[in-house]
């Protein structure tokens, strides 16, 4: 008889806490044999099919992991080439494929993504919207006091917070804004979306939101147009004052010069 699916916590994937259906997918790759490693397969710098769901989990566990992945740094990238040679190995400690070491870089690009998101998370859930002191003292599971309150005191609170979002956009300059933000800090609410503060939702920016190119673009654009018609002003402008000089100059010549009246010079009577 076939036992019933029950539902267990992880927090793999996000360093929150997670409901999955079936056993703890964290463990399955724990329990590996020393040696034994999960076969994946990569298309478009991303793993497909079988044991993907799982290879993603474990980089979400390592980036989690302040053993491995340092947690107390501005950005990525200043993460020491030592720490992420670390991450490296430990991806392919569980992990294989044909041409493994040709999809290192995207794979760390991969773990970015989750250990920005994840950094998000916990801003929006431990500090967004509370005193600093309330902030420092609510520490999440699994980070020590420390490094906590360097991230809430450093980072969190400090201009370099910003740089997180702006090292996404250079390195992704065709992503929307709600783009960027989802990318992250995660998929946002319907009734607020980070950074935008209140009354703006994530509809808002969805909905038809074009790239930055096509902005970029069309603001070109515009600026073309409205130069093209500060232009015509100023050439008739030119052209009246050019024609005043010249009515002025025949006047002088022909003082006594009387213009033709034209009809709608006569007014009703």
């Amino acid at each position: 008889m076939e036992s019933t699916p029950t539902f267990e916590t992880s927090s793999c994937a996000t360093g929150m806490d997670k409901k999955v259906r079936g056993s703890n997918k964290c463990k399955e790759v724990a329990s590996l044999d020393i040696g034994q490693k999960l076969k994946v397969t990569f298309y478009n710098n991303r793993t497909v099919g079988k044991n993907s769901n799982l290879f993603l989990r474990h980089l979400g566990k390592i980036v989690c992991d302040r053993n491995i992945c340092p947690l107390g740094v501005s950005s990525w990238k200043h993460i020491k080439e030592e720490k992420l040679n670390h991450m490296w190995a430990v991806v392919k400690d569980k992990f294989d494929s044909d041409d493994m070491n040709s999809h290192r870089d995207h794979v760390l690009g991969w773990m970015k993504e989750l250990w920005n998101k994840w950094r998000g998370q916990l801003h929006a859930n431990y500090v967004k919207g509370k005193p600093i002191q309330e902030a420092l003292k609510n520490i999440p599971k699994g980070v020590e006091k420390k490094q906590w309150e360097w991230l809430v005191k450093e980072h969190f609170t400090s201009k370099d917070f910003q740089a997180q979002i702006q090292e996404l956009v250079e390195s992704e300059p065709s992503l929307s804004s709600i783009e960027i933000v989802e990318k992250c800090f995660g998929p946002q609410s319907r009734s607020h979306v980070f950074g935008f503060g209140g009354g703006v939702k994530a509809r808002d920016l969805k909905g038809g939101a074009s790239s930055k190119p096509e902005l970029l673009a069309e603001l070109r654009s515009t600026q073309k147009e409205n130069q093209s018609l500060k232009d015509c002003i100023s050439n008739f402008q030119n052209e009246m004052k050019e024609l005043k000089q010249l009515k002025e100059f025949f006047l002088a010549q022909h003082p006594n010069f009387q213009p033709p009246i034209q009809e709608n010079d006569y007014s009703d009577t």
